[in-house]
């Protein structure tokens, strides 16, 4: 995976915080700022497929959204 480093600015608490929680996995800073991001993006596809599916289901039954 090809990868690019770009500058982020994180309050000072929770730098700390995301430190700790890297140094308990054994990981560096990098990548462990990297698997949370890569796994709440896959989470938020996941949700995605379940709204568009039960969109679908709603249209196939005739039930119109409420916005």
């Amino acid at each position: 995976m090809k990868t690019q480093a770009y500058n982020i600015v994180f309050p000072k608490e929770l730098m700390k915080k995301i430190d700790s929680a890297a140094n308990r996995s054994y990981k560096s800073r990098s990548e462990y700022i990297r698997e949370i991001v890569v796994s709440k993006l896959k989470e938020e596809d996941e949700w995605d497929e379940i709204f568009a599916k039960g969109r679908e289901i709603g249209r196939r039954m005739g039930i119109k959204s409420e916005q």
